[in-house]
């Protein structure tokens, strides 16, 4: 387990390392482009809006890196975690996510395997002719076309006629440009 976990965070395919100037310089950025869109789409905030997406700007906190065993897979390899609860952007994600999950009115994803389990404990398959398929995906999120993900944004929100569409797809370009 030593060695992938070390093999993950040696990885610079997927992330790099980032020097305290390199963080301060980062959050100045999210927090002038923020100021930008706050001015910009004052109209669709109401006022401790605004208050609470400013909420993280004097964090400086670096993600915590640590790795969950998958035991069962042989051999043993590690998922990499990069928590970043407390970023300067978590209050924006949470904006954004509250926002947008009402307006396109999509199906949830399932945070963990426990949910799934929960949920089909009381399915009734209507007879033995039925089949349940699973899957594991592979690095789902480092393989999302960011692009293409930010026009099915706009687009479902605008088939949910969501007047502050151009906020909420800036505000998702602003934390997803953070994460490039």
């Amino acid at each position: 387990m030593k060695h992938d976990t070390l093999r993950h965070l040696y990885d610079e395919l997927s992330h790099g390392k980032v020097t305290l100037e390199d963080g301060y310089a980062h959050r100045g950025n999210v927090i002038k482009s923020c100021e930008q869109l706050l001015s910009t789409y004052c109209q669709f905030l109401v006022p401790n809006v605004a208050g609470f997406l400013r909420s993280y700007d004097h964090f400086v906190t670096p993600a915590k890196f640590y790795v969950i065993p998958k035991i069962h897979k042989t051999p043993m390899v590690g998922r990499p975690i990069a928590a970043s609860h407390s970023y300067i952007t978590g209050p924006i994600s949470i904006f954004v996510d509250e926002l947008v999950k009402p307006k396109i009115g999509m199906p949830t994803v399932l945070g963990y395997s426990s949910e799934l389990i929960r949920l089909l404990e009381n399915v009734v398959l209507p007879n033995f002719n039925c089949f349940l398929f699973t899957m594991d995906i592979v690095s789902l999120y480092p393989n999302v076309d960011i692009k293409k993900a930010w026009v099915a944004l706009d687009f479902h929100l605008r088939k949910g006629q969501a007047p502050e569409t151009p906020l909420l797809v800036q505000l998702a370009r602003l934390i997803a440009r953070l994460r490039e």
